[in-house]
Order: structure tokens, then sequence, then C-alpha cells
């Protein structure tokens, strides 16, 4: 029995051990989750705080022995503290003699050097070299001499900057800081963790490319950056998020620099010196694509405050190039270049970008895009918003000579300037070029903004405009723009053919003047590609039309299929070459007038001077009427040598107030005459008055259905009575 219970007492202590055992494991797990989980910070500031550790190296170049041998002793000098270490030692000849510091938060501000020679009537000379590393990397080199005579002088100090002084500040996740010699030293300690800002105290030069793989803040506080290699000075993998800030953007730089690229023409001496205040990425550039930043599918990008000037690629992106998302804030690009697309920003792939108050000064592509390129041909792209940009003497050898879009994705874009930017097609903006897919092509909705002196060697001197989905252009102002083509201020181009089908477009609230063409639309060129009738629509709603000039088509040249003038007014344009000083229609489109439209004062060569309606071999081209409002006053002509094709869906009452032929001696005649309206109102009218109309209507239909519900109610209750 004694054994038994002895045995079993030996079970119960085994299970007591064991429970406790289990007990200790999970109280250990516990305070290693709590370790780990609830205080990250914590280890987070341990590692941004971690020890510095600096070599000092002394290389004797003559000897010092005898009784008068000398003492040396070396300290660092740093912000209220002095760490000093004194050494005993024989100085012979091509010896060299090293030690060691270990500092946390503090830089030195110089090393100081003491020589004690003893005393003596012995004159005495000792030099040699002293050496500053910082974890491998040189901070200082320089040579060093000291002399002692007789009763005068038995030592001396010597003190030696150091170069890189408090170059870089870095504050850990928790607001805890420290300081750092280099900027490498300090985004050695920041890249592993999230959260650090690192801040410059002086301009910094480095050497290859930092990888951000976590979250990082870099502030340049008012100072420069570069990368002496022809590598991006940052890659943002996927996962990393980097924001580049200035917390001192008044401060100057004291940079001067002359810029010769970017001009718009040999008459172009507009100054170009620029004076460069505020932090920036300042000269240097990549091989490849990204000159300053390369931001890859899943990272992030956010700038505020900060310029990049002078930075170049041998690819895309002339200062950046993102595959990933963009914040882009209060910006400047300066003089930033690419020999293929985007001379500051290329974005491609399954971008996310939004752009608020940037200013692209003269930066210019070998390709398309002279300050921005977004191409995501094979992907859908994400909206990208832009507000309050401005882009300046932008130039780009291809399409678009500041802005460049084509692909699947969608822009809205409020309070832009464009001004003397120059392309091939675009010379503001290009847009277009998008999927055979009409539902996944882009859309574009632009407002309140300005192109001002832009101009293209072909189409589209302000913006050129191909195959997307939809266009809305509203308060926007094309002044003094020109082409060497077609569309002085804007062309309009549909020709998907089958594929066309949405590809609506409007100017609302537009004024386009003082712009011309080579050829035809001096203000607005709009065409159906092949001549074909596609069922899209374009719409000039309350956009005003004057002082344009081309050969042919002064204000609008018209070879689309439903095209719009709602409260429209063309008023002194010029056809230099040939006909339709306000507007010209080809025989193969149409165009619809609505409420108050005004074409009228505008001259041509051949006396077409106001509407002109061509008259071809096998077409001849028509104006309908959808209702026109008092104050309306149309001038029209035609090719023909015989009378003058009028409207269509016109009154007798409308025609004869508001239409008249334009003196060539010829015959007016009208065409389908009647008190009918189009039911254009229905369908394209978006301003208060349809509303009212629509509204209106539908109340006295509900009302008409509610009088014939009651009506259907007592005759059944009669019957049941």
């Amino acid at each position: 029995m004694i054994i038994y219970e002895g045995r079993g007492m030996a079970k119960t202590l085994i299970r007591h051990r064991q429970r406790g055992s289990r007990i200790i494991v999970y109280l250990s797990a516990l305070l290693i989750s709590v370790i780990l989980f609830a205080a990250p910070p914590f280890c987070r500031s341990v590692k941004a705080l971690r020890t510095v550790i600096y070599k000092v190296e002394v290389t004797s170049d003559s000897i010092a022995d005898g009784w008068n041998k000398a003492t040396l002793k070396i300290g660092f000098k740093t912000a209220g503290r002095s760490h000093l270490l004194d050494i005993k030692d024989e100085l012979a000849q091509g010896k060299t003699m090293s030690w060691t510091f270990e500092m946390t938060d503090e830089v030195p501000a110089y090393l100081q050097l003491y020589l004690d020679f003893g005393g003596g009537f012995t004159i005495r000379s000792h030099s040699g070299r002293i050496r500053l590393y910082c974890e491998g990397e040189e901070l200082l080199n320089e040579p060093y001499s000291a002399r002692s005579y007789p009763f005068v002088s038995s030592d001396a100090t010597l003190d030696f900057i150091v170069r890189g002084v408090a170059q870089t500040e870095l504050t850990g996740p928790d607001g805890a800081s420290a300081v750092y010699p280099t900027f490498n030293h300090a985004w050695n300690n920041a890249k592993e963790q999230d959260g650090c800002t690192i801040k410059l105290t002086e301009d910094t030069t480095v050497a290859g490319t930092l990888e951000v793989t976590r979250n990082v803040t870099v502030d340049l506080n008012g100072h420069l950056m570069n990368n002496s290699e022809t590598t991006p000075l940052f890659y943002v993998r996927s996962g990393g998020s980097l924001k580049l800030m200035d917390s001192d953007p008044e401060r100057d730089t004291g940079e001067d620099f002359f810029v010769t690229r970017g001009m718009t023409s040999e008459n172009d001496t507009e100054d170009r010196i620029f004076r460069l205040t505020g932090g920036g990425i300042f000269r240097g550039g990549s091989e490849k694509s990204g000159g300053a930043v390369i931001v890859e599918n899943g990272g992030t990008l956010n700038t505020e405050g900060c310029t990049f000037t002078d930075v170049h690629s041998q690819e895309s992106g002339g200062a950046i190039y993102s595959e990933g998302k963009l914040s882009l804030n209060g910006t400047r690009f300066i003089n930033c270049t690419a020999e293929d697309n985007g001379g500051a920003v290329c974005l491609t792939g399954r971008y996310d970008a939004s752009f608020a108050d940037l200013s692209f000064e003269m930066c210019s592509a070998k390709e398309n895009g002279g300050a921005i390129c977004l191409d995501n041909i094979e992907t859908e792209g994400k909206v990208s918003r832009f507000e309050g940009c401005s882009f300046n003497r932008c130039v780009a050898e291809g399409n678009g000579g500041a802005y460049y879009h084509a692909g699947y994705s969608f822009i809205t874009a409020n309070g832009l300037s464009f001004r003397k930017c120059f392309g091939k097609n675009g010379g503001g903006m290009y847009l277009g070029e998008g999927s055979l897919h009409y539902d996944k092509a882009s859309s574009h909705k632009i407002s309140d903004t300005k192109f001002e002196d832009c101009s293209s060697s072909k189409c589209g001197g302000g913006l050129g405009y191909r195959d997307a989905k939809e266009l809305i252009l509203e308060n926007v102002e094309f002044s003094g723009c020109a082409c060497g083509g077609d569309g002085g201020a804007v062309y309009l181009l549909r020709s998907w053919g089958a594929y066309g089908y949405g590809q609506d477009i409007r100017l609302s609230g537009c004024e386009i003047h003082h712009c011309s063409a080579e050829d035809y639309g001096g203000g607005v060129y709009i065409e159906d590609g092949n001549g074909l009738q596609m069922p899209s629509k374009t719409v000039l709603y309350k956009t005003a039309v004057h002082d344009n000039s081309a050969d042919t088509g002064g204000g609008l040249y018209v070879e689309s299929y439903l095209v719009y003038l709602i409260s429209t007014g063309v008023t002194n344009n010029q056809a230099k070459g040939k006909n339709g000083g306000g507007v010209y229609v080809d025989s193969q489109a149409s165009i619809d007038l609505a409420e108050e439209i005004v074409i009228r004062d505008n001259t041509s060569r051949n006396g077409t001077n106001n509407l002109c309606l061509q008259n071809g071999i096998s077409s001849t081209a028509y104006a309908y009427c959808g209702g026109l409002y008092d104050g309306s006053s149309i001038g029209i002509s035609s090719t023909g040598s015989s009378s003058v094709t009028a409207v269509k869906n016109i009154s007798q009452y409308q025609a004869g107030k508001f239409i008249r032929a334009d003196d060539q001696g010829r015959r007016l005649s009208l065409a389908d005459t009647r008190n009918v309206e189009t039911p254009l109102f229905a369908s394209m009218i978006t301003d208060e008055t349809s509303w009212i109309i629509i509204i209106s209507g539908a109340v006295l239909i509900a009302a008409a259905i509610t009088i014939l519900l009651l009506r259907k109610r007592r005759k059944e209750a009669e019957k049941s009575s």
C-alpha cells in the first residue's frame, strides 16, 4: 500500500509539475506576445537609436622619441559634451594607431588631437595624418603637424572639422530621435522599420539606389539631394511607401541654372534662369526609366512641396516612373527630360494617381508627353485626378506637348493651365488611342482650364483627341493656339467605325479665340473617320468661337455626323484660303442648331462667310433646326453654283426671322419646312430650362394618370352600388 500510495503521490506531483510548466509556458508566450505586438514602438525606437561606431586612425610620418616623447590625446567634441581618450605611446615614423568610439544619439562636431611634448630646451616637431570613419565610411582625412619650443609651448591642440556634421536627423515612429553623420547611416537605421522620418540638415549626395520596402518619410528641409550614379535615387517596392516632403520651402539653396531644352521655337527668348528655393531632387538621372524614383506595382509614392530639377531618364519618366499608387501635391518639376515618354512623370500598368497644385516648367520628352505620360493600353487603370496644375513651355517630339494619355483609364481635371507647350499632335494635351472595346476606353472630364499660346506641328494646337470613350470640356478657354494642320485649338477625331458607339463629346461654357490652323478648323476640327455616320454626339453648348482663322472653316470645320450647336456663337472668324469663314460643314456631314445661335460677322475669300454647307458630287451637307430662340442670327451659304441649301425641320417664321443667305446673288431655299421642333431638347439640353420642361411634362403625365385612375374607380363604385 505504501508503495502504491507513493506511486500515486509521485504521479500527482508529476501532474502538478506538468500543469505548472504549462502555466509558465503560457505566461511566457503571453509576455512575448505583449513585447512583440503590444509595444512595437519601443522595439522600433531601440532599433532607431542603435549605437554608431566611429574609428579614429592616426599615422605618424616623423619620429617622436627621447626624454620628451609625446603624449597623445584624441577626443570627439559634440553638442554639450566631450568624449576624450588619453593615450601614451611612442610615436614612431610610419606607425599607425587606431581607436574606436561608440556613440548613440550624437555626431561629432569636430575631432580634437592633443599632443604633449613634455618640457626642456629642445625644439621638437611632429607630423602625420588623421582619419575618421563611421561604420566604414570615411568622414575625415587630413594631415596634421605640431611644434614645441623651449619653455614656450610643450603641447599643441589641433581641431579638425568633420565633413557631414549632423547631416541627417532620424525620428522613430514613437518620436525618439537620433543624429547621423550621413544620409546613408540614417537610411540604414530607418529602412527596415515602419514610420521613420529622415530629415536633412544639409545638401546630400547618395551613391546608388535606395530601396523602400516599408513606410518611410524623407524631409528635405530646404536642402538638395541627388544620386552620384546613373540609377534612380529611390526604388519603391511592392508594399513599400515613400513620402518626400519639404518643411522649409522658402530656403534659398544658392543654386542658379540656365535651361536650354524645352524651347518651343527659335524665337523663344523668355528668361530661362531659375533660382532654386526649398528642398528637392537636383540633377542626376537614370540610364533606364525613372530618373529619380521608380514605383513598382503595389508601391506608393507621396510628395508634398518638393522640387525635381534637371533630372533625366534614358527611357521613360524623367523624374518618376510608376506602376503603383501616386499622390503628388504642391510639387514642382523643372527641366526634367526623358528619351522616351513622360519628361517628368510616366505612369503605366494598373496605376492609381492623383495630382494637386503641381508645376511643370520646360520639361520635355523625345516621344509622348513632354511633362506627363499616362499609358496603360494593356490594363485598366483607375481614375486620375488633377487639381490646380500648371504646364509651362513643355515640349514633346511626339504627341502631347505637356500631357499624353492613352488606354483604359479615366481622368478628371480641374483648374489646369497650359502655356506655350508644343507637340506633334496636341500641343498642350493629347487624349485617346484607347481600347478597341469602347466600354473600357478612356473617359475624360476637364473643367476650368486654360490653353494659352500652345502649338502643334500637325493637329490640335491646344488639345488633340482621338478614340476615347467620352470627352467633357467645361469652362475651358483656348487662346492664341496654333497648328500646322487641322484644329488650331481643338482637334476631335473618332475613327473606330463599329466600335465608335458612345463616343460623346461635349464643350460647355467654353471660349475659343485668336487660334489658327494652316488647313481646316481655326478653332475646332470635328471628324468621324472614314466618313462614317456614327451614333455619337458632339455638342457645343453655350460656347463662344471668335477671332480664329484657317484656310477653310475659320471657326469650325465639321466632317462628322450628329454635331449640335446649342446657345453658341461663332463670330469674327476668317477663312483665309477658301470657304466657311465661321463654320464649314462637309458634304457627308450635318449640323444641328438649337436655342440662341449666332453665326455672323465672319469672312472668307470666296464669300461663304458664315455657315457654309458643302454641295458635294454625291451628297450635300444639311443644317437641322432644333428650335431657335430670340437673338439668333445665322448667315448661310453653299459651295454650290445655284441655290443655297438651307435648314431642315424649321418653321417659316423662324426661317424668316433668324436665317439669311450670305450675299452671293444666290437664292435661299428651305428644305422640309414645318412647325415641328426636333426631339433634340429631351436628349441633349441639360440646363435649368430643359429640366423644368422635363419635370413639368412628368407632372402632367402623372396628373393625367391619376385622373384616369380616379375616374375608373368612380365607375367601378357606381356599378357595385
